[in-house]
């Protein structure tokens, strides 16, 4: 069901109901705007006059209940609950800050010793595994061996007859090489030819010999002559904070089959997966007319194997479509037609829903899709994805509950409990239980937000540099970048490690 603005809004003082409570002719007031006089109420609405019950005016559950499924979800209440928990890791990592602070030498020595020891370690490993293979090799060899040796007893008599047809042969030849060197030239010749012709007969009796040894088969062992890599362990990685250098990143070029494609995105996901994502133009010929469309392609990679890929027409305009993914599902946002498609990750489509206007960006909470819309004053649209995409309200700039909210926002993001809107100079903080602004920083216009991490970290990126920056719009690090092309793009993994990609050339950096 849809719900208006003025439903969720107090008719006197033109906010949010806060505690509301309802009266007998059927309207409700915040608990703090009913005004009430020798025990009555003269009301607003009816014109009537109400006198007050002994426990007060009774609470509008209903009402409560639709403000708290839209603004104040069980997720972020159960979120709150687990600041008790939280309070004890802040004093296990400020205790952890003050001993390192007392002996900052020993926190470098642990560290060092640490990595020293995980080289060892995987040495170890390595060793182990080389011992393995060294292993199997010789026991494929003694089982060769020993079942060579059991068939010998069975076969000693054609080996003694093999041997004795050798014998005979080499002493022939034995005596045509006397020949040969006693002889004139022309008989010299003659007896040349007969001797070839019995090392002949010789070498067959030979390998016939060994193969009735051997089992007709052959042993033999390969040596590997390249020189151990020195990265057989692992690689040692010393980088400059302050200075990233393109030659510190190894490079993966396996999407370049892929660049001749239009609206080219990358989107990492965790667990070595990535989304690659791109538009084909197409035409389809009609008896009298023909139309030209655009066909979406997803494919899904772990590290570089593909996984699964589907493709889907989205009209004409072959760059109109954004990408999330949160809580292991993907949400595409189609311009044309206006469709919000949520798949899984076998990229299944499990649902999709019409959008009521164009979308400028949007966000994924526990049961809603918000979406910011494309006009000049931004409002939300809150979309129920429990119940397939409902509209169920529509909120904009001037309403209380979203009173801070910029007019003309670039870009959103969410963590667990806070919204961000971007506008052209200044990043908004809201609450996700009121709505509330937490804080406002100022903000290039030019910087694009990569990623918020669920630590708080706003993670930059301005043209040729990464900066981080605090809730408080504090910049803590600068990374400029060196040797990178113009056009580089910051992603994050996982673990939120630098990675890189050039949308031009599909290379990754990493």
């Amino acid at each position: 069901m849809l719900l208006s603005e003025e439903s969720l809004m107090c008719s006197f003082c033109k906010k949010t109901f806060r505690e509301p409570r309802i009266l007998p002719c059927g309207d409700s007031l915040c608990f703090k705007c009913i005004k009430i006089e020798n025990n009555k109420l003269q009301c607003m609405f009816c014109n009537q006059t109400h006198h007050v019950p002994l426990n007060g005016f009774p609470i509008n559950k209903a009402l409560l209940k639709s403000l708290d499924s839209i603004f104040f979800s069980d997720d972020i209440k159960s979120k709150l609950a687990d600041y008790e928990t939280k309070l004890k890791s802040i004093k296990n990592e400020s205790e952890k800050i003050k001993s390192i602070s007392n002996s900052p030498e020993t926190e470098v020595i642990n560290h060092c010793r640490n990595l020293v020891n995980k080289i060892d370690l995987t040495f170890e490993t390595k060793f182990q595994e080389m011992s393995s293979i060294r292993f199997d090799l010789i026991k494929r060899i003694l089982d060769y061996e020993k079942k060579c040796i059991e068939k010998l007893s069975d076969k000693k008599e054609q080996l003694n007859e093999s041997m004795e047809k050798m014998n005979f042969l080499y002493e022939q030849m034995r005596q045509s090489c006397k020949k040969i060197l006693t002889s004139d030239q022309e008989n010299s010749m003659s007896e040349l030819n007969n001797y070839e012709i019995l090392k002949s007969k010789v070498k067959m009796y030979e390998k016939q010999f060994f193969n009735l040894i051997y089992e007709d088969k052959t042993i033999e062992f390969d040596i590997n002559e390249e020189n151990v890599d020195t990265n057989f362990i692992g690689e040692l990685k010393i980088k400059d904070e302050s200075l990233l250098k393109i030659s510190d990143f190894k490079q993966k070029d396996f999407l370049k089959k892929y660049m001749y494609n239009n609206s080219i995105k990358l989107l990492r996901i965790g667990d070595d997966k990535t989304l690659l994502s791109f538009t084909v133009s197409h035409t389809r010929t009609y008896a009298r007319s023909s139309r030209n469309f655009h066909e979406l392609n997803l494919i899904l990679f772990k590290n570089e194997n593909i996984l699964t890929k589907v493709g889907t027409e989205i009209g004409m305009c072959s760059n109109s479509y954004l990408i999330k993914y949160h809580e292991r599902f993907f949400y595409i946002l189609l311009q044309d037609p206006r469709r919000m498609n949520k798949l899984d990750e076998n990229l299944k489509t499990v649902a999709n829903f019409e959008l009521h206007d164009s979308i400028r960006d949007f966000l994924i909470s526990k049961n809603f899709l918000i979406c910011v819309t494309n006009y000049h004053e931004s409002s939300f649209n809150f979309y129920d994805l429990e119940k397939s995409g409902n509209l169920i309200i529509k909120i904009n700039p001037s309403w209380n509950f979203f009173r801070y909210m910029p007019k003309n926002i670039k870009s959103c993001y969410a963590t667990d409990l806070f919204y961000f809107l971007k506008s052209d100079d200044s990043l908004c903080i809201l609450s996700q239980a009121d709505g509330k602004l937490v804080k406002k920083i100022e903000m290039d216009m030019n910087y694009e937000i990569i990623k918020i991490t669920q630590d708080n970290l706003i993670v930059i990126q301005d043209k040729l540099s990464i900066i981080y920056m605090d809730l408080d719009g504090n910049i803590w690090n600068k990374h400029i970048l060196e040797g990178f092309p113009d056009n580089i793009k910051l992603m994050l993994d996982e673990e939120n490690k630098l990675e890189f990609f050039d949308p031009e050339d599909l290379i990754i950096y990493f």
